[in-house]
């Protein structure tokens, strides 16, 4: 989890992590999203504040639509 988030602060992606992973370690500069309607707990790990770019936008669109039906 620290190497996956330290990638994501690095620029280098958009990643999805278990939230006991995020509890475990959270970096300050990684912003994650809840993913809600799942049967399970998935968040999204980005880098800085929303509005995110639109390739993270994206991907977190289709995600929410994959994991909500």
């Amino acid at each position: 989890m620290v190497v996956v988030q330290a990638l994501v602060a690095a620029g280098a992606g958009v990643a999805i992590l278990a939230g006991l992973g995020l509890q475990a370690h959270r970096r300050p500069d990684v912003h994650a999203t809840e993913l809600v309607g799942l049967h399970r707990e998935i968040h999204a790990a980005t880098y800085g504040d929303p509005p995110d770019p639109p390739g993270v936008a994206a991907v977190l669109a289709a995600l929410t639509r994959s994991f909500s039906a």
